[in-house]
């Protein structure tokens, strides 16, 4: 089945990345978009730039990253996710996105 019900996940408290979820049936695909990779591709001063600001421009592009994210899906570009205190599932899919990911879309 593909991937549907993409969303923010409610904790964004991990300045790192932003989290988006996303179901395919039993699974779960859990994306990382890298901090360095809005940063880099907004050219954004890491040092001003809040995770409030990083959370609020992956939900406006969420139409345009899904996109990213079902195909990485696809081809199977992911590994399991793993996570201190989460317990461990095969049933969880970790796929990244970095600023290479994001070269080549039009995100605003």
């Amino acid at each position: 089945m593909p991937l549907s019900n993409f969303r923010l996940a409610s904790d964004q408290s991990n300045d790192l990345h932003v989290v988006i979820v996303a179901d395919d049936a039993k699974i779960r695909a859990i994306t990382h978009v890298f901090r360095e990779a809005i940063d880099e591709y907004f050219g954004f001063d890491i040092t001003t730039t809040t995770q409030q600001q990083r959370v609020a421009i992956v939900e406006r592009n969420l139409s345009t990253i899904e996109k990213i994210i079902t195909s990485r899906y696809a081809a199977q570009d992911f590994t399991e996710y793993t996570e201190s205190g989460i317990a461990h599932s095969d049933n969880n899919k970790l796929i990244i996105i970095t600023l290479q990911d994001l070269r080549g879309v039009t995100l605003s």
